[in-house]
């Protein structure tokens, strides 16, 4: 899911490509990968182009929007491997509790 990433005047200053539906007020759904929008001001549901001075002042540079996005890449992978994990314990678990009914029976 894209989204674009907004600040407190609620301009736009990154997309995102996060892997579930996040309810956020800084964060816009989209629906595709939309770089034209940074330094856009989100007003009301649409986009407004700001005048270049106030556009300037707010908008990030290529290298910090590429930072922050692999920092999110890299949150995101971490969350997807302890969500992973947990499955796996869980799994675990299950089996065992299968094989221990199993041998209880017997």
């Amino acid at each position: 899911m894209f989204y674009a990433q907004l600040n407190e005047a609620n301009i736009c200053i990154g997309i995102s490509d996060l892997w579930q539906e996040v309810e956020n007020p800084l964060l816009v759904p989209l629906e595709d990968w939309d770089i034209t929008l940074l330094g856009k001001k989100y007003q009301a549901g649409s986009w407004e182009d700001l005048p270049s001075a106030e556009n300037m002042s707010t908008f990030l540079s290529t290298e910090e929007i590429i930072m922050q996005t692999l920092a999110d890449i890299e949150i995101y992978s971490l969350k997807a491997e302890q969500e992973r994990q947990l499955l796996a314990q869980q799994l675990t678990d299950i089996e065992l509790s299968l094989l221990q009914r199993g041998e209880s029976n017997v």
